[in-house]
């Protein structure tokens, strides 16, 4: 453990959101030393604008057996996940682990089992639940009224990337949107709009064509309508629609620290409509930069907790991780 005043070193493994978002975020605050496992598709032209004096190249032999580095950010597919748990758990580091947590929930028990006997710290990469936004709107969600008889309907349209990594597009390696994308749906309606376990049980049925979870899934149930779809003529959008009897939420076309409009209504009078934030990029930066030292130097420390929003546990990854595999399952 470190105090919040300390600046540890952190290595980073994955060039996915690994390199795209957490690498220029840490080096452009100045406040941490990177150690990087070097990407097979390394070049030196993708680090140009980065602050090179703080970052340097690891095996992942150096990262595990380097002391000095207390936090591992492990921004990898799921079928790698469990393996780099297993080879660093055992050296004491506190680890950030992208989502879902594994392969499925078998590795997301494994981890649990593993991060208990070595008892590291670690959390789970659902970082919609510290969007902004998002937590913009579960503040107006939990000041409604008749909370068990709430229901959701949420439309995620995907733009599906003309050179996707492999893995994306192979069911067996952890891709498809049914394990990719679902999982921070469900984290999202568990943990910040208050929908219970027993929510995602039985009843929440697949509508979707079994052998097309790849870039569509559609499941319902009398609480929930969820809908993922990824294609290369869509833009990239989501809408969340929260009703009770006497209060609904309508949020439309957002995307990760950004969003167009949403609209409250209580008592079926609106009383907020199209209520604007755009996040330009550099503001999508700043929350995003806030958002990850949040959680590697306050979560990672010995100091209390100050954020209203529980981080994410294996626990929350086991649990969606079940959902993906009843998915798979039928």
């Amino acid at each position: 453990m470190f105090s919040k005043h300390t600046a540890p070193e952190i290595a980073i493994i994955g060039s996915g959101f690994g390199f795209q978002e957490v690498l220029p975020a840490i080096l452009n605050s100045g406040n941490f030393k990177v150690s990087l496992m070097k990407p097979r598709d390394y070049s030196e032209s993708k680090y140009e604008a980065f602050n090179l004096a703080n970052l340097s190249f690891a095996s992942l032999d150096d990262i595990a057996n380097n002391p000095q580095i207390k936090i591992v950010f492990l921004a990898l597919p799921p079928f790698l996940q469990f393996e780099y748990v297993n080879r660093l758990a055992p050296f004491g580091k506190s680890i950030y682990l992208e989502k879902p947590g594994g392969l499925n929930a078998k590795d997301a028990f494994d981890i649990k089992r593993l991060i208990q006997k070595n008892r590291n710290n670690l959390y789970i990469g659902f970082q919609f639940r510290f969007d902004p936004v998002i937590q913009m709107f579960a503040n107006h969600v939990r000041e409604f009224s008749i909370t068990e008889k709430r229901t959701a309907k949420i439309q995620w349209n995907i733009k599906k990337s003309k050179n996707p990594q492999e893995w994306k597009n192979d069911l067996k390696r952890g891709g498809g949107v049914y394990r990719d994308h679902l999982c921070h749906v469900v984290d999202l309606l568990r943990s910040i709009y208050g929908f219970s376990d027993e929510c995602f049980g039985p009843e929440l049925e697949l509508l979707s064509e079994r052998d097309n979870l790849i870039d569509h899934v559609s499941l319902k149930s009398k609480k929930l309508e969820i809908q993922i779809h990824r294609d290369y003529d869509l833009d990239s959008s989501l809408q969340i629609d929260i009703e009770t009897p006497e209060d609904r939420l309508q949020v439309r076309n957002v995307y990760p620290f950004k969003l167009r409009d949403y609209s409250l209504m209580q008592n079926m009078d609106q009383v907020k409509l199209s209520e604007t934030l755009n996040l330009d990029e550099d503001a999508r930066q700043v929350a995003l930069r806030s958002y990850i030292s949040q959680v590697l130097i306050e979560e990672f420390s010995e100091n209390s907790r100050s954020n209203n929003f529980k981080f994410p546990s294996i626990d929350d990854a086991i649990f969606t991780q079940k959902i993906s595999d009843r998915i798979n399952s039928i």
